[in-house]
């Protein structure tokens, strides 16, 4: 199992002094170990290199997550930034991004598939309209065996609307709200395929 960290503001490059990530996604933050929230970055943003002194564009680097792993972003049509990745300075061979203050985001990426794992919630918008539009994450998980939900409905209470919805393949549920509101989450399992009779003790068989 391979741990991709996600890239913000401030992250440095591995090529030496005043060399760092410049540029992120304005209101799409990630909370660091020193409290503070920074932009995250995508693919394509821009990041400055001390040693040749130019400014690159942030791609994909070998040996990252592939896109399809990467939480993409309609609004500027790219995908996430994970450490690894490279800048396209004027440096060969281009230096890598070392994730250091995005360290409580991350993907897993498990035999070949990737599973989000933020230690926070990571709060996503985008201003349309001059309306914010946020997105969060949940794990769902098992309360019995602890192993993620997978593919299962559940309905979510935001700020006392309903949304509903299904975990993805590695039991991850996407919720929307207007605004940072408080989530809860339940998932929904059908009824037993069985006749239930009332008379047995307790109510049920």
């Amino acid at each position: 199992m391979a741990i991709f960290y996600h890239v913000v503001e401030g992250d440095p490059l591995d090529n030496g002094t005043h060399s760092e990530v410049i540029e992120g996604l304005g209101g799409c933050t990630i909370e660091g170990f020193d409290g503070r929230s920074r932009n995250q970055a995508f693919i394509g943003h821009r990041a400055y290199c001390g040693v040749c002194e130019s400014a690159g564009l942030i791609a994909e680097g070998p040996g990252t997550p592939d896109y399809d792993l990467r939480m993409y972003d309609a609004t500027i049509r790219a995908h996430e930034a994970v450490e690894g990745d490279i800048v396209l300075c004027e440096c060969s061979p281009p230096p890598r991004i070392v994730a250091v203050y995005g360290r409580s985001s991350s993907i897993q990426d498990i035999g070949g598939s990737a599973a989000r794992a933020p230690a926070t919630a990571i709060t996503r918008h985008s201003n349309q309209a001059n309306q914010a539009k946020y997105s969060r994450w949940f794990l769902l998980r098992d309360s019995t065996t602890d192993e993620p939900l997978a593919n299962q409905a559940f309905i979510a209470d935001v700020g006392g609307s309903m949304q509903r919805g299904q975990t993805d393949s590695t039991g991850y549920a996407h919720v929307a709200a207007d605004e940072a509101m408080p989530v809860s989450i339940h998932a929904m399992f059908s009824a037993p395929k069985r006749p239930l009779n009332p008379n047995q003790e307790h109510g049920y068989d």
